[in-house]
């Protein structure tokens, strides 16, 4: 029974793309009912078979697009048992919204602790160190969760001069993996939010200026 339903998830990625020819990655994510790094993982195979590409429009969001005929046999990679697992995992457990998972973050920031802060230089130039050496053939949930993490702990900081600086830096991760094709528009609409929301704490607080901080990096992200 679970090959059935894994089969019929990618079938129905296969069958939206013969359909539509070009699919936005929010628009597959939405019908599928899939994690972003699955369908990365999927759209990398397909590339590299050169069924697909993935495209950057001037504006909008990235779009897979169907490069010719699908053909009647899978990539040998898409059908391993192991794939299949995953696949059943995220089929039987429910999808978060982007405001279910901004908010959690949002309530984290309180649970901070002073060790994290401390640590989040070492952090950061780890992550800086990792980030070129993704791919789609490496998973890069846990690097985007480990980055997210960062983030929380800058929106808890005070200091001007020391969020402006770890904020630039994950600016430039966030543009590396864009280069890469590893930051979707679901990531940036996460990322925002969770930037937007830190902003408004900080200006309720009576701190313009760190909440100038994040409205301003929001909006670079938002526009890059």
């Amino acid at each position: 029974m679970a090959e059935l339903i894994i089969e019929t998830t990618i079938d129905k990625f296969l069958k939206l793309l013969r359909e539509k020819k070009k699919v936005p990655i929010s628009e597959a994510l939405r019908v599928l009912k899939i994690t972003e790094s699955q369908l990365e993982s999927w759209i990398g195979s397909l590339e590299d078979h050169g069924i697909v590409e993935l495209k950057y429009p001037v504006l909008g969001e990235p779009e897979i697009v169907l490069k010719g005929e699908i053909p009647e046999e899978l990539p040998e990679e898409l059908k391993t048992e192991p794939r299949k697992e995953i696949e059943k995992e995220i089929i039987e457990e429910p999808i978060e919204s982007i405001e279910e998972k901004s908010k959690k973050m949002i309530e984290k920031i309180s649970t901070v602790k002073e060790e994290e802060v401390k640590a989040i230089s070492k952090k950061l130039e780890n992550l800086e160190s990792r980030v070129s050496k993704l791919s789609y053939e490496i998973d890069s949930s846990n690097f985007k969760e480990e980055l997210f993490e960062v983030l929380i702990v800058v929106a808890g900081m005070k200091d001007i001069k020391r969020i402006s600086g770890y904020l630039k830096i994950v600016e430039n991760i966030i543009k590396i993996m864009k280069s890469r094709k590893l930051w979707s528009r679901v990531d940036e609409k996460l990322t925002t939010t969770v930037l937007e929301e830190v902003a408004e704490n900080w200006r309720e607080k009576g701190n313009i200026n760190i909440a100038k901080i994040f409205e301003e990096v929001a909006e670079r992200i938002r526009i890059s």
